[in-house]
């Protein structure tokens, strides 16, 4: 049983737990949850690296003296 959405390109993550599923057979709600954190996975990574990219540019800037 598979769970894809029509037009959308799976990550690597997606695909490498949709395998795992059918070895371990979890329950449908579990399987759901998983494909959910993998599709979601690529958006936190682009989050976390934006926010380090926002302090380091932060942290780069001198300070106005006056």
């Amino acid at each position: 049983m598979t769970h894809t959405k029509p037009n959308k390109k799976s990550s690597p993550l997606h695909k490498l737990f949709a395998r795992q599923l059918q070895k371990h057979q979890p329950t449908a709600n579990s399987q759901a949850l998983l494909k959910t954190f993998a599709e979601d996975d690529y958006q936190q990574i682009a989050r976390v690296i934006k926010s380090w990219l926002k302090k380091a540019e932060q942290n780069d800037k001198p300070a106005h003296k006056k």
